[in-house]
């Protein structure tokens, strides 16, 4: 005989479905291959597997794939819940890292030595820029006559170039957007193009000098004295016909005129949260070191009226942090690393090391000294330094030109994150440290200048925010990439690395 399933029983199942979904379980993350518990994660029978991997992700603080194996079995990422799975509370789940090795991959070449780049005569600097997937270098190149381009067509026609001796600044972009290498597996860069010619400054020497780029143009900095260090008498943007637009003339500002009585010199400057950040200096205020915070009218660039506005300007209780990388132009020069994850402050190399400026004070503070640095990096030997803005790791972009072995090494330096706090959603600049030791993560054979008979490698570094890769620039025109994703699970290799010819 039928005998109907009870409408109470019905009600009875469905609630110890409902209470086997929200079953709270504690497993355990084990290491596969070391054997030793890692994390503890707290889920829901009615989570699904999908689920587990993201919690056990962030309880690893991993950004490597991950596999998770229950009693040696493989447990596949998907819509499968943990009830469906077999899994209980208190059981052991095994994780192993899928890991790819960092590796500094070459990208290609840009036209600079065709453009006038000599590392011998200048120095090759990194801009920045507002637009944070564009990458610009800048160099300055000599020539005789009313052009570059007149003049080295008659260098190379074997003709006498005519005309007085001229100087001028030249800034390269990178045209095509440096791919993720999530995006169709590639490495770093991929596809990497010039832009078809340098942007110009004409004549520098003058009365300008360059602070970055907005919206693909160059933002200038006009000077009393030009090279002579003179007082900022504006802020000028450079049009394509290559006529210049004032955005912000000190002489208008009456809030820093009264401060100042129109003193400043503007050095150097940065792009972050849509605002321009100016570092400069007073003249009549000795060692006195500036951060100012501009604002512009609007964001398009092409904006005829746009203006900037200097809403902070905040003298530094510590003048003595901004100590310049090297003179360039005869002006201070500090490399801007970017800004951290959290948006919390403005990063600078300068040549006593790190700087972090946090946004809400303008307030700069030492956070990394080349004079406490780990053993690996000391010494007088070129480097350029790269900044992990979720980790706030250093990379440490060192010229090996000059010994035996890899031409170049990078090297990791972590940051102590139980004192920057980043982890927690919070950073704490005032107990940021960093560890002792460094890392090195990988090495490769860069091009070295051939005028030098190879004795240096590094042109410049720069990192490509969109696809998180440090972004190296060899002393032949060389593009090379590494992966920030990868160089931070990497673990330390040895010392005792490849000879040159088993890296190529």
């Amino acid at each position: 005989a039928h005998f109907p399933f009870p409408e109470c029983c019905e009600h009875t199942c469905a609630l110890r479905l409902a209470s086997s979904a929200m079953t709270e379980l504690r497993l355990w993350i084990r290491a596969a291959v070391a054997g030793e518990l890692r994390a503890e994660v707290h889920v829901h029978s009615g989570d699904t597997l999908n689920d587990l991997y993201a919690f056990v992700a962030n309880a690893l603080d991993s950004t490597c794939k991950l596999h998770l194996l229950l009693g040696g079995t493989l447990l596949e990422a998907g819509s499968t819940t943990l009830l469906a799975a077999g899994i209980v509370t208190n059981q052991v789940i095994d994780v192993v890292k899928s890991r790819r090795q960092a590796h500094l991959s070459y990208q290609g070449k840009l036209p600079l030595s065709d453009e006038g780049y000599n590392p011998l005569d200048t120095w090759l600097s990194p801009v920045p820029a507002s637009e944070p997937g564009c990458l610009h270098v800048a160099w300055s190149r000599f020539f005789r006559g009313s052009s570059y381009r007149q003049y080295i067509t008659a260098i190379r026609e074997r003709r006498q170039a005519e005309g007085s001796s001229n100087e001028e600044i030249a800034i390269m972009g990178i045209r095509a957007p440096l791919k993720d290498r999530s995006v169709e597996g590639l490495f770093g860069c991929g596809n990497l193009a010039a832009a078809p010619a340098p942007s110009v400054v004409p004549g520098f020497r003058e009365r300008r000098s360059l602070l970055g780029m907005l919206g693909g143009r160059p933002l200038l900095n006009e000077q009393v004295n030009g090279m002579a260090r003179g007082p900022t008498v504006a802020v000028q943007h450079q049009n394509d016909d290559g006529s210049i637009t004032d955005l912000w003339r000190q002489s208008d500002d009456e809030q820093l005129l009264a401060r100042f009585h129109g003193t400043i010199i503007l050095t150097n400057a940065c792009f972050a949260n849509g605002r321009l950040y100016a570092i400069g200096e007073s003249a009549n205020q000795e060692d006195a070191r500036l951060v100012l915070e501009g604002v512009f009218s609007s964001e398009d660039s092409n904006d005829p009226n746009r203006t900037l506005s200097f809403r902070r300007c905040e003298v530094q209780e510590d003048p003595n942090v901004w100590t310049c990388v090297t003179e360039w132009m005869d002006v201070d020069r500090y490399d801007f690393l970017g800004e951290d994850a959290l948006g919390t402050a403005l990063w600078f190399q300068v040549g006593r090391g790190v700087v972090a400026v946090p946004v809400s004070t303008l307030q700069a503070r030492l956070v990394f000294d080349w004079s406490q640095a780990p053993w690996q990096v000391e010494g007088l030997a070129p480097k350029a330094l790269a900044f992990d803005p979720e980790t706030l790791d250093l990379y440490v972009v060192k010229d090996c030109g000059q010994e035996v072995g890899p031409t170049c090494k990078i090297y990791r330096i972590r940051a102590q994150r139980e004192s920057s706090c980043i982890a927690s959603g919070a950073l704490s600049i005032a107990g940021l440290r960093y560890e002792p030791f460094a890392d090195l993560v990988c090495c490769a054979n860069l091009g070295t200048d051939p005028s030098s008979s190879g004795s240096f490698c590094i042109g410049a570094v720069m990192r490509h925010a969109p696809s998180g890769s440090v972004v190296v620039l060899d002393a032949d025109d060389g593009v090379w990439s590494l992966p920030l994703l990868d160089a931070r699970d990497q673990d330390a290799l040895s010392d005792e690395v490849e000879t040159r010819d088993d890296l190529n």
